[in-house]
């Protein structure tokens, strides 16, 4: 894993800046409905507590090639701020590689607190409601 200040391969910077746009490919049919991104595609992995992310400063190419440079099917993508991330007491990680991808990290595990699930939850509800939904 390489976090630091230093570049990247992929030429970002090791610290995600509170201005750069995160991309969570939408991969699942219940990470959305017809109000827009569920809080079922921000909540952690529970093997890992993490939600993976890609890092991108031009969301219009993002949105463009997103389908075409990942396996599998992708239903669309939400574009959430680092900004959001982190007023939710949460950070962006960078992890490469693959290219430019990075992780959400600092969610509660069921040992951290009894109500852990639920303020997750509630965290990744306002990272969905906090993010713009391009649908392809």
């Amino acid at each position: 894993m390489n976090s630091d200040a230093s570049n990247l391969p992929s030429g970002l910077p090791g610290i995600v800046s509170a201005e750069e746009p995160l991309a969570r490919f939408l991969r699942h049919s219940n990470h959305f409905n017809t109000q827009g991104i569920s809080y079922r595609a921000f909540l952690p992995n529970l093997k890992n507590m993490e939600v993976s992310v890609q890092r991108d400063d031009d969301n219009t190419r993002l949105r463009m090639h997103a389908g075409k440079t990942m396996e599998g099917h992708i239903y669309g993508v939400g574009i959430v701020s680092t900004k959001i991330v982190r007023e939710l007491k949460l950070d962006a990680r960078a992890q490469e590689p693959p290219e430019r991808h990075a992780n959400i990290v600092g969610w509660l595990s069921d040992n951290d607190s009894v109500n852990a699930k639920a303020q997750n939850k509630d965290d990744a509800d306002v990272l969905a409601r906090n993010a713009a939904m391009f649908q392809w």
